[in-house]
């Protein structure tokens, strides 16, 4: 009996795990559905390779506001008490206006409470009657403020009239911060409320298409009657001082107001008033793709299963390995175990010789006569002349 190199005892003890790879010859009824996965995951890893390249590129892009329109709404309930007392409450709540041309996939994602689009709020009433016990509400953001979908503000007591009027102040939350600009600013560069960023990138246009740099020391502006006012009459001001010089003429941007009529009687119907505020929000794209090119923790799981997949195959090939050893080992141990020691014998053999043994080649004289040797001489001796030479250096620039 006879065995093939393939199949011998020593390609059994040598054969290594191929990484996420089954050998073609493994017959188990999972290995074709093992295959078809394998495929699989190069055609899904292509893919995400290149929506990953796609989010790449959307982050690249600088960032853009979207305009949407917030509605909000203003609602009032009565009841009455005992004694004449009444109880009464406001409600100001809103929500975002979808888009006509808007997936409802798209609507949700841009779904925020009311509170996000607020700064501050601020609702006072009607105080003309000295005895009124209607006091102001107010609602500031702090860093561990938590998002509502509205506001409710309850009163109660004997009124003095038969009607309450609300006025709310909605200070809107800008993000980056938005300012109201002076107005001799605003009428020369043509912006009444901005961010910083975009007020000095306006007014260094203004200076650019003006050409009121000046030429000779590029460091100063050259200021034209409308600078001037800006600037409280300075003919020139330098580069370095239009942010010192324009942060002052930058002021909070006023709050919106909305009026409301509270009716105090109970018998009148409920009413609601609507209010539209045009409101700028991150783009949802941008936001998104920020969010998935910065999260690890998919990776971190794909890696762990990555990890379980080969450690499984390594189990598999080992398994195999053995299955191959016990099976040529039953069809005839005698000869087997034979071939076994003979292979055992000679590897060790080679690995004992290999490190002293010189090849037929290099017995002969001849060999040393070669160019290549010589070659190989001369780099040597350059080499130990080298380390003599920076050895001595060394030595001279200590002494």
């Amino acid at each position: 009996m006879s065995f093939s190199n393939t199949n011998g005892p020593k390609a059994c003890r040598k054969r290594k795990a191929s990484g996420a790879t089954l050998e073609e010859d493994l017959k188990v009824p999972e290995s074709q559905e093992f295959q078809e996965l394998l495929t699989f995951e190069r055609q899904l890893d292509r893919l995400c390779g290149r929506k990953r390249s796609e989010l790449a590129n959307i982050t690249r892009e600088p960032p853009q506001k979207l305009k949407k329109t917030l509605r909000v709404f203003l609602t009032s309930t009565v009841e009455t008490e005992s004694d004449n007392a009444i109880s009464w409450a406001l409600r100001v709540d809103g929500k975002l206006m979808d888009d006509a041309s808007m997936s409802r996939y798209e609507a949700n994602r841009l779904k925020r409470k009311f509170s996000t689009y607020l700064q501050k709020i601020y609702v006072e009433f009607d105080t003309q009657d000295s005895k009124s016990q209607w006091s102001p509400a107010e609602w500031q953001r702090t860093q561990s403020t938590v998002e509502c979908d509205g506001f409710d503000i309850s009163r109660s007591g004997v009124p003095e009239k038969d009607h309450v009027q609300a006025k709310v102040l909605l200070f809107l939350d800008y993000s980056p911060p938005q300012f109201k600009l002076a107005k001799h600013l605003a009428e020369t560069i043509g912006l009444y409320q901005a961010t910083k960023q975009q007020v000095y990138v306006a007014l260094w246009q203004y200076i650019r298409e003006k050409s009121l740099q000046n030429k000779t020391n590029s460091e100063w502006i050259e200021c034209d009657p409308y600078l001037k006012r800006i600037f409280g009459g300075e003919n020139r001001v330098k580069l370095s001082d239009l942010a010192t010089k324009v942060n002052p003429l930058l002021f909070p941007p006023k709050p919106l107001e909305l009026s409301y009529r509270i009716n105090l009687d109970p018998q009148v119907p409920m009413q609601k008033d609507t209010y539209e505020v045009e409101v700028e929000i991150d783009d949802p794209n941008k936001t998104h793709a920020n969010s998935a090119l910065s999260t690890h923790t998919m990776e971190k799981e794909v890696k762990e299963l990555d990890d379980r997949i080969s450690g499984l195959i390594k189990e598999v090939d080992d398994v195999r390995s053995k299955r191959d050893f016990m099976l040529l080992f039953s069809r005839d141990p005698e000869e087997f175990i034979h071939w076994w020691l003979a292979s055992y014998a000679r590897d060790n053999k080679e690995a004992s010789s290999a490190a002293g043994r010189l090849s037929e080649e290099q017995r002969s004289a001849q060999y040393y006569n070669s160019s290549s040797v010589q070659e190989a001489v001369y780099r040597y001796y350059a080499e130990l002349m080298s380390a003599r030479r920076r050895e001595l250096e060394s030595k001279e620039q200590a002494g």
